[in-house]
């Protein structure tokens, strides 16, 4: 019986230490029996306090958190295996984590050796990141909202998404505007329409489209004010 176990034993930790994740072998008395390199690094266990110890016990008791508990002793027994049960939880040492936990039991049915197999993914990064893009996206949401005129985005093609305050603005409505099939250069004023385009060194597709449109002189970099100026006069004159 006791070879059976150490057989066992080898045969997955050998498999544990290929497993992205951290995590732990159980015995069915949640003593832990094997540990892999990145458990012990993200969660800086020392390994000679781990192995043979109560997970709930080791590193004065760090482990002993509820939601881990109900998820060892009451939900896995229900409901094996569990996928991505999300704990939090503030380690004296590094700190507050957010942790998804996933669990399987597995029993050889010869011996009748029980295992519990916990990886444990740190996700504290992923939900910071997520939690800051959230606020940021609001903040936008709020800002854009406020502002006193209308915002939209231009493509290079004169294709126009409205953002908002294209009502108020201009006196479309959002399905009026997408149904004409219109963009930003339809709402310029006939007579504000001969300006002059200001690109770069080679003449354009873009810059072809924009004169059919109506849009004036074309000037290619760098720019002068008198260049600008000139241009700007000749296209007024017209």
């Amino acid at each position: 019986m006791l070879k059976d176990q150490t057989d066992n034993l080898l045969y997955y930790e050998d498999i544990v230490e290929t497993i992205r994740e951290p995590l732990l072998v159980l015995d069915s008395d949640f003593k832990i029996l094997s540990a892999n390199r990145n458990f012990y690094s993200t969660f800086k266990v020392n390994p000679k306090k781990t192995i043979g110890n109560h997970i709930y016990k080791i590193e004065n008791q760090q482990w002993n958190i509820p939601k881990l508990q109900r998820l060892l002793e009451e939900i896995l027994p229900k409901d094996n295996p569990f996928d991505n049960y999300e704990v939090e939880h503030v380690f004296p040492d590094i700190g507050h984590k957010i942790m998804l936990l996933n669990a399987r039991r597995i029993t050889r049915e010869r011996t009748g050796f029980e295992l519990i197999l916990l990886t444990i993914e740190d996700i504290t990064e992923r939900k910071q990141a997520e939690e800051a893009l959230k606020e940021s996206e609001e903040k936008y949401r709020t800002l854009s909202y406020n502002i006193p005129g209308m915002i939209y985005r231009a493509g290079t093609d004169w294709s126009t998404q409205v953002i908002t305050n294209l009502e108020e603005v201009c006196g479309y409505s959002i399905d009026e505007w997408y149904h004409q099939k219109m963009n930003w250069i339809d709402l310029i004023h006939p007579d504000d329409k001969q300006g002059v385009i200001a690109s770069g060194y080679a003449k354009t597709k873009e810059v072809d489209l924009a004169q059919e449109l109506g849009a004036g002189k074309y000037i290619k970099k760098p720019y002068t004010l008198e260049k600008i100026g000139v241009a700007v006069k000749k296209e007024l004159e017209k």
